[in-house]
């Protein structure tokens, strides 16, 4: 017995240890916010929150450590505890589900906020009459979409109350406010997305949420029914579809894709479509390779991204559960490459060997082709209010907008800059327009110089606290600069606080009065002192986790740690700061400052500046110079092949009729790609060398000799019945015609129908508009947004375009030419523009 209770004293005690080891290293990595965390765990052990915080701090990014406010997430249990003593489906929230998807603080990226505690009552209330999930869900999607619109924005993520303010956000936006409200009301709720489609450019993320035992998908602020969102088919299209857990989560009924400290990816493929489990064998001299770098991609963007990446074992093999879409798959280990396509079939599980031996990539071409489906929509049984709700949502856009961007057209400079920030400011606009009007009137300049200098993103994620003495340093920086440097950079490198991609914050006060001493008279000396200093103090992390924004200049003081890309938006903000322009290079890996001219350093020890090389580049196609028409990132792309193909972000000039983009000594790949209707892919892949003194390529473009007719219609085009709108046949069968059909509420027209706009006002014949709604006003709204004034407008039944036009996805665009069909596509098509120009 004695034995016993001594075994017991030492077990408990080592726990105990163990215990308090781990919270001094959370403490330690806290940095100066240390006596913060140590009052949150002591406020939630007292409130009865131990396990709560426990769970929450065991996978907490650096970034939220160094921003917690112990009041804030105390208030965060007490909303969160409240609605999950009043739910009705209480019982069926178990502890797992609660854990992993109703207590995470956050969805993404975003930045920290209290939208649970502001909303958690009003949310509740919402719902308050609803006895099951199912009706929950679809009532706070409603009210999701009565907050905002879907429209693209920068890359970087805004929080659920900046969308609110906002008023619109791109679709990761959207599924976070969702799921935030979701959860709010203990829904379980996560996040999912596709990397990128294979059929199209872009990519999505979306909401699953669960209810009865099983996950259902929704749009996240779309009003429609559980699976029956406007990408239904695009998902069953998918690649691979993964989920984002907050935690390392243990395996269970779902497929872990990846598990690392503080976030755990699942692969949801299953839920949408069939999946092969394939198996890769990567080979070097007819051996097993280990630890080679395999990565599974699909064409998007101009280029091959991955949308899985894994190591391989001792074995020579990874794994991954994909779709049934075709796949270049791309293996690396130290300088040794090679790669195959994968195709698949009806096998539910496949092998695939690939051997690696090549040092460089050779220039080459295929198809990639894409997986296509006949679907048909189940029949929703919810159906919206669809006036009631854009009443709401109109009724809140004109509560966050203080001014109208028209306005500025009728202004002087300096009062159309400040009318432009108001604009921007949304729902943020009142404070600040009461701020702007008690400074002076030297402060006056400086703040219109620093929110002109700022994305409009960060316009409205910024409130006035702290404000004016940010203005006041913004000022300092500006005094200390010199006078020789231009007003661009000076405008985009300096006044700015926005470095990166990076968490927008009022950094610059703290940073100026710590670094003051390191500006002197010598640029170089400057920069030189502060990488030294950021050397010794500040320690380099290798990657950051999935959650949490980049850290900003002050967060990687305060924490003194981050990732070397972390560490390089640290120097630029204390070299801002004090007066030098500074950024980060466009390939991230190292710093550039204003010296008279653009100078570069970075951490590597032993690696000289790197040397600017420049690749002068014409597009061809046929016999025909198309240079002028070729956009980056949608019609080319310069990526290398290292340890997967890396799409890279160089400076470009497209002034004088030729493409100049700007590089290093290192070789890179030319890369285009022309997509048929169903949107299979013909890749050109072209080594490049790039010299200091100028290497000219050109790049030969257009239709694949191989193509068929077949190729650009996605089904049999047997005329298009019209009776009833007034319009005759000769109208639709002779000359060019391009008939539409959309809705204006879905991402996939919206978005289609915006990149396609100026080659639909540019059309060179006929065009028929036909828009799935009750009222014609939406639709002519609608298109106005999209800047499309060309064409004959109609709404049109789902009855009528699926039954007698036998259209199966909207958007549905068809180019006839003398009643004949050249292309007929639908869906999300963002290469429409490349597609009619091609034809036409």
């Amino acid at each position: 017995m004695k034995k016993i209770i001594l075994y017991l004293v030492v077990f408990f005690g080592f726990v105990g240890y163990s215990n308090a080891l781990e919270t001094d290293r959370l403490l330690e990595r806290a940095g100066e916010n240390r006596e913060e965390v140590e009052k949150f765990i002591e406020e939630a052990d007292k409130q009865g929150y131990k396990e709560w915080a426990d769970f929450l701090l065991s996978s907490m990014p650096d970034v939220d450590l160094v921003n917690l406010k112990s009041d804030d997430f105390i208030s965060y249990f007490d909303a969160l505890s409240k609605n999950r003593e009043r739910i009705p489906w209480k019982k069926e929230i178990d502890d797992f589900l609660f854990q992993y998807y109703i207590l995470p603080h956050r969805v993404s990226q975003e930045p920290l906020e209290n939208f649970t505690v502001l909303y958690a009552d009003s949310l509740y209330e919402l719902i308050d009459d609803v006895k099951d999930m199912r009706k929950a869900v679809l009532r706070i999607n409603e009210w999701v979409f009565t907050q905002m619109k879907y429209e693209p924005t920068a890359r970087w993520d805004q929080n659920s109350l900046v969308t609110i303010k906002r008023g619109f956000g791109r679709c990761e936006e959207m599924a976070i406010l969702c799921i935030k409200a979701l959860r709010a009301v203990c829904i379980p709720s996560r996040k999912v997305y596709s990397p990128w489609w294979p059929f199209t450019n872009s990519n999505h993320a979306w909401v699953e949420v669960w209810i009865n035992g099983k996950w259902h998908y929704i749009g996240g602020g779309e009003p429609t029914d559980l699976e029956n969102a406007w990408f239904f088919i695009a998902a069953k299209r998918a690649a691979i579809i993964k989920g984002v857990v907050y935690g390392e989560m243990e395996p269970g009924n779902e497929i872990i894709y990846k598990k690392e400290e503080g976030f755990t990816i699942i692969n949801t493929t299953p839920n949408y479509s069939d999946v092969t489990e394939l198996l890769i064998r990567v080979l070097e001299n007819g051996t097993p390779a280990e630890s080679v770098s395999v990565s599974i991609c699909v064409y998007n963007y101009s280029s091959l991204p991955p949308v899985g990446l894994k190591k391989t074992g001792k074995d020579g093999f990874v794994t991954f559960n994909v779709g049934k879409t075709d796949l270049f798959v791309f293996v690396s280990k130290d300088s040794l490459i090679g790669y195959d396509l994968w195709k698949p079939s009806t096998k539910e599980r496949d092998t695939l060997t690939v051997a690696i031996s090549k040092k460089e990539f050779p220039d080459t071409s295929f198809w990639i082709y894409t997986h296509r489906i006949e679907a048909e929509r189940k029949k929703p049984e919810y159906k919206p209010n669809r006036d009631s709700l854009k009443l709401l949502q109109e009724r809140h856009f004109c509560k966050i907008s203080l001014v109208d961007s028209s306005l500025a057209s009728s202004l002087s400079e300096e009062d159309k800059k400040l009318t432009m920030i108001f604009y921007h400011a949304k729902g943020g606009g009142k404070s600040l327009l009461k701020f702007y009007k008690g400074l002076s009137d030297s402060l006056k300049e400086v703040f219109i110089d620093y929110f002109n200098a700022l994305h409009s993103k960060d316009i409205v994620s910024l409130d006035t606290t702290g404000l004016l003495e940010e203005l006041l340093a913004v000022q300092k920086s500006r005094e200390f600069a010199k006078s020789s440097i231009p007003d661009s950079i000076i405008e985009d490198y300096l006044i700015s606080d926005r470095i990166l991609f990076e968490e927008i914050g009022k950094w610059r006060k703290g940073v100026q009065s710590e670094f003051m001493n390191f500006r002197n008279g010598n640029v170089g000396e400057s920069v030189n002192d502060i990488f030294l200093w950021t050397e010794k103090n500040v320690l380099k992390i290798e990657k950051k986790g999935y959650f949490g924004p980049t850290m900003n200049t002050e967060d990687v003081y305060r924490i003194r740690r981050g990732t070397d890309t972390e560490r390089y938006i640290f120097i630029a903000g204390i070299l801002r700061s004090v007066g030098i322009p500074a950024r980060v290079k466009w390939s991230y890996d190292a710093l550039e400052y204003w010296d008279k001219e653009w100078k570069e350093k970075c951490f590597e020890e032993k690696k000289e500046e790197g040397k600017k090389a420049w690749v002068a580049i014409k597009f061809d196609e046929n016999g025909k110079d198309i240079t002028k028409k070729q956009r980056y990132y949608y019609d080319y792309s310069m990526t290398r092949f290292k340890k997967y193909p890396e799409r890279l972000d160089p400076p470009v000039d497209t002034t004088g009729g030729i493409i100049i983009v700007t590089l290093d000594e290192e070789p890179v790949y030319n890369i285009t790609g022309w997509r048929n209707a169903y949107g299979d892919t013909y890749v050109r892949i072209k080594g490049v060398f790039p010299r200091h003194d100028t290497t000219e390529v050109v790049i030969k473009t257009g239709i694949p000799e191989d193509i068929k007719p077949g190729d650009l219609i996605v089904r049999k085009y047997v005329g298009f019945d019209l009776k009833g709108f007034g319009i005759k046949n000769n109208d639709v069968e002779k000359g060019n015609v391009l008939i539409t059909v959309f809705d204006t509420e879905s991402e996939a027209s919206r978005s289609t129908l915006k990149n396609a706009q100026d080659v639909i006002n540019n059309f060179s014949g006929k065009v028929f508009l036909f828009a799935d709604v009750e009222k014609r006003e939406s639709a002519e709204h609608f298109l106005e947004e999209m800047g499309i004034v060309k064409g004959s407008l109609y709404t049109v039944t789902e009855e009528i375009y699926k039954k007698r036009w036998k259209i199966r996805d909207i958007p549905s665009v068809i180019y006839l030419k003398d009643g004949k069909c050249v292309f007929w596509v639908e869906g999300l098509f963002l290469h429409l523009t490349r597609l009619m120009e091609n034809l036409q």
